[in-house]
């Protein structure tokens, strides 16, 4: 046999088993949860490894980005978006905001609900939220963001789809967070809720000039780190990532035709690149880490980042969870209730 066609078959022999093995590896967590028991409050730390696993092993990129999508969708509701042009936080503020969400939002993804640490950032932020005045409805909706678009983004660009038991697990994760926060009526399973968030964004969606405002000071900050000769490219690409009611409710204009279709299938095959590729992660991608054992003499003890995001060094030099949040409330030291379950909390199936 010719050598130069032993080498090409040897090489494609290897490459096959290699593409074989990195696909079986990379089901570990899944067929991991697809042997565990239908995730409810009983186990809910179960769930809770079941969705840490999800966004800092299996899915970091997809998971960010759905989650950074999602909250962008919030915005296109004018009770959202004006109560954020009121404050500020978001226009004057907005890189501040971000990591300090980012952090908060981590301190209770990265570790069981039932850690001090995570319940702390939960109360700090029922704090914040107590300064101001937001509806229910309004609440649930974020709520609904946070446990849809991970799955539907895992679902369109992921190298696989989620397990059944996973996606309730991340439904019992955040509902659990919600009723902590004291939210009521809570939609009781996980269909419900994307019945809910398609419901209310028909109802709620609309145009309003804080909803641009406040759209257009996120896409700046997102695209701050990268090259301003990027940013027209980079504002067009949101455009089309963003679903036609929500660039409706901006007043943000329609994409070039086809452009959806081509950034869509650069991330379908980049999951496909993945399944076969990428061997799984074997450390989660957390960043609140350890404390510094520094607590200023007062006891609260100072937390540092593993490593920064939005290209930002706010928080980078440490941050206590009880000073996260809008500038003018660091140092209050405060911390809300953590509500329990109330015969209120579900909505009736």
């Amino acid at each position: 046999m010719d050598t130069g066609l032993l080498a090409v078959i040897i090489v494609a022999v290897a490459l096959i088993a290699y593409m074989v093995y990195v696909a079986t590896q990379r089901y570990r967590l899944y067929n991991k949860a697809a042997s565990m028991p239908f995730p409810t409050d009983d186990n809910l730390n179960a769930a809770d490894e079941v969705v840490a696993a999800l966004a800092y092993l299996e899915f970091p990129f997809l998971q960010t980005k759905s989650l950074e999508f999602g909250f962008f969708k919030t915005y296109g509701i004018p009770s959202i978006s004006k109560l954020l042009l009121a404050t500020g936080e978001m226009t004057s503020f907005c890189e501040r905001r971000l990591v300090d969400t980012e952090l908060l939002v981590r301190e209770f993804s990265e570790r069981p609900l039932s850690s001090e640490r995570a319940q702390t950032a939960i109360r700090r932020m029922n704090h914040l939220h107590s300064k101001y005045k937001i509806s229910n409805e309004d609440y649930l909706y974020v709520l609904a963001v946070f446990i849809v678009e991970p799955v539907h983004w895992v679902r369109k660009y992921g190298y696989r789809k989620m397990h059944p038991n996973e996606v309730q697990a991340n439904y019992v994760h955040w509902r659990s967070i919600a009723v902590r926060m004291g939210i009521t009526d809570i939609p009781p399973t996980f269909e419900a809720v994307e019945k809910y968030m398609t419901e209310f964004e028909a109802r709620k969606m609309v145009f309003s000039e804080s909803n641009r405002k406040i759209g257009q000071a996120t896409i700046d900050e997102f695209l701050r780190p990268f090259p301003k000769f990027l940013h027209g490219m980079g504002q067009t690409a949101i455009y089309a990532l963003s679903p036609p009611n929500l660039r409706a409710a901006m007043g943000f204009p329609d994409p070039p035709f086809g452009l959806h279709a081509v950034l869509s299938g650069c991330l379908t095959l980049a999951g496909l690149f993945v399944r076969f590729f990428m061997l799984p992660r074997t450390k989660p991608t957390y960043r609140t880490g350890k404390g510094t054992g520094k607590d200023g003499g007062d006891g609260r003890e100072t937390m540092c980042p593993a490593f920064r995001v939005y290209d930002s060094d706010i928080r980078m030099s440490g941050y206590r969870v009880d000073d996260l949040g809008p500038k003018k409330y660091e140092g209050d030291g405060g911390l809300g209730e953590l509500h329990t379950e109330r015969p209120n909390s579900f909505a009736a199936f």
